[in-house]
C-alpha cells in the first residue's frame, strides 16, 4: 500500500489506512525535510495522500457513514457549522444529502 505527495510521486509505503487520519502529521514513516500531513485516504488505490498543509485544503467534499441525530434524512439542503475533525474549528457549509449516508459539503 502506496504513499504518495499530492504530485502523485511515490513517497513510500504505508500500513494500512486503519492506522492514519487525516490531519496527522507525526508517524507518516517519511523522511522529509518537507512538513507533511496526511490527507485523502483513496481506498480504490488504497493510497494515502500526503503534503503541506495548504496543498491538501478543500473546498468542498462528499463524507460517507453520515447518521442523522433525528433519524430522518433531509429531503433539501441546509446551511450548518461542520468540523472534519473533532479538535477543530467550526466553518459554514452547504450540506447537500445524497443517497446511501452520504452528504456533499461546500
Amino acid at each position: 500500500m502506496r504513499i504518495f505527495n499530492t504530485e502523485g510521486e511515490q513517497l513510500g509505503e504505508h500500513q494500512g489506512l486503519a492506522f492514519y487520519t487525516i490531519g496527522q502529521r507525526k508517524g507518516l514513516g517519511l523522511a522529509s525535510s518537507e512538513r507533511s500531513t496526511s490527507s485523502i485516504r483513496t481506498t480504490p488505490r488504497n493510497a494515502l495522500i500526503v503534503g503541506e498543509s495548504l496543498t491538501l485544503e478543500k473546498k468542498n467534499f462528499v463524507a460517507s457513514q453520515v447518521h442523522w441525530v433525528s433519524g430522518v434524512i433531509p429531503a433539501t439542503p441546509f446551511r450548518a457549522q461542520v468540523k472534519i475533525r473533532y479538535k477543530a474549528q467550526e466553518a459554514p457549509a452547504r450540506v447537500t444529502p445524497l443517497e446511501n449516508q452520504y452528504v456533499r459539503l461546500l
